[in-house]
């Protein structure tokens, strides 16, 4: 055996971590964002192959810093692995800009606050500066990405196709979607070949993000939810769409708008949208296996119970509570869609939706969510769900009273929550104690001219636009 070259190692671990185009853009927007970036402008030439800059207004590199901001496993985000259980930054393993270049041309362009003006490094393959010169640029770091996989030939080739292209462009502007819904105050432009193609301005919540980004007639067919879980910590708040609405608004046939974060980080989590697509299929009766309903769920959990050092991209994260979490939002989709149809006996296990250690019962007086036990050694989960029904002026954005369903403190008792599976009867009050439904009138802050919203969102094409 023998050692294999740095240059190779480097290549190696660097094309996995960079495998197209959009995972280029999605390093460089977040390092962005963690550098409190408001305003972020990407410019693709020849679907990005040619050219990807992306060009921010944030904090800038310090002076100090630049030798060894390309240079991999430097970074300011941590600095030891018990940071992970703290972390509020979308990077944090220092080797995003350090594997573009293993792949590419880079030149990165920076200013700080302290700085008298902006200066334009040139990197090589291993990340090092090799040459600088003055900018004329403004506060915030630019990076420039030319020839992208030069030196990965088959991987060129393979997104050689103008399908492949187009594909990749899309994706671009899916990501850079999903991150205009969670951060309602960023400014993002996306323009290829010198024309902007999407862009989203600065709003001030995330109802307002999504009107921009999905549009005012889906916008009137969703409803806005929030649900705190007591123990284990769970925050869960977004918008689904209304059991009663038009599926042809409401559902694409792919996931590009089913929006799921943890920890404002957007994420893939199948379990979760198989359990959104379920519950959305029986109310719409609709073939839960051809659609997929739009709409926007942001989780919030303690940074100790995520692992989001999972894969190169961080897009699949594990949870220290999981169960709780799918319990957590089955209670939002049970108050908004009323509970599933009882299990045919001998089937349980034929649902795509939960795992073997979650299940729903249905009794002659009550459904029961059971859940097995969480870290704490017992079965509660105290929550507080409240639905904020859109007014019916939401196309106009008019200030108007909106109803809240309110489930009180639901506690589900360890005394009556049982990990197996058996026809044990659970009374309606030792299940939910205190789960009366209670309407609230509750005056909507949110008034805004709609003309000016709907310019805010451009779509690639016609087609993008069924959302």
């Amino acid at each position: 055996m023998k050692q294999l070259p740095g240059e190779t190692i480097r290549l190696l671990s660097s094309s996995q971590v960079i495998t197209s185009v959009v995972s280029v853009v999605k390093e460089l927007i977040e390092n962005s964002l963690d550098a409190s970036a408001t305003g972020i402008d990407i410019k693709l030439e020849n679907y990005g192959f040619s050219k990807i800059e992306v060009r921010d207004n944030g904090s800038g590199i310090k002076v100090d810093d630049v030798p060894v901001m390309a240079i991999k496993h430097y970074t300011s985000k941590i600095s030891s692995s018990e940071d992970l259980e703290r972390l509020t930054t979308y990077g944090f393993r220092g080797e995003a800009l350090g594997s573009i270049c293993s792949v590419s041309e880079v030149l990165v362009t920076t200013k700080t606050a302290a700085d008298d003006f902006s200066i334009q490094y040139a990197l090589d393959s291993n990340g090092h500066v090799t040459s600088k010169k003055p900018s004329h640029l403004g506060q915030g770091t630019t990076v420039t990405v030319l020839n992208l996989f030069k030196n990965l030939p088959v991987r060129k080739q393979f997104y050689s196709t103008n399908r492949k292209c187009k594909e990749e462009l899309k994706k671009v502007q899916d990501l850079l979607t999903a991150y205009g819904i969670i951060k309602p105050d960023l400014r993002i432009t996306l323009t290829h070949n010198k024309a902007v193609i999407w862009q989203k301005t600065r709003v001030s919540d995330h109802k307002m993000a999504c009107m921009s980004v999905l549009g005012t007639a889906v916008m009137s067919s969703m409803v806005p939810f929030q649900q705190c879980c007591e123990y284990p910590e769970i925050n869960l708040s977004g918008f689904l769409p209304k059991a009663e609405s038009d599926s042809s608004l409401t559902s694409l046939s792919s996931s590009e708008r089913s929006f799921i974060f943890i920890n404002n980080r957007p994420v893939l989590q199948k379990e979760i949208l198989k359990l959104i697509r379920q519950y959305y299929s029986q109310a719409t009766q609709k073939d839960s296996t051809r659609l997929y309903p739009v709409f926007f769920l942001s989780i919030t959990v303690p940074a100790s119970a995520v692992d989001v050092n999972i894969t190169p991209d961080k897009t699949q994260v594990l949870l220290h509570y999981k169960e709780s979490v799918l319990l957590a939002v089955e209670n939002v989709l049970k108050s908004l869609y009323g509970p599933l149809p009882a299990a045919v006996p001998g089937e349980s296990n034929k649902t795509d939706v939960t795992s073997e250690d979650m299940f729903v019962h249905r009794t002659d007086q009550t459904d029961v969510a059971v859940n097995e036990m969480g870290p704490s050694g017992n079965d509660e989960l105290h929550a507080h769900t409240s639905f904020l029904s859109l007014s019916s002026d939401v196309q106009n954005c008019q200030a108007g009273k909106n109803a809240e369903i309110c489930l009180n403190h639901q506690t589900f008792s360890g005394d009556n929550v049982h990990s197996r599976l058996d026809k044990r009867e659970v009374s309606k009050s030792d299940a939910f104690p205190d789960s009366s439904l209670n309407l609230l009138g509750e005056e909507e802050q949110n008034g805004r001219n709609m003309a000016d919203i709907q310019s805010n969102s451009v779509p690639v094409d016609p087609e993008s636009k069924k959302a």
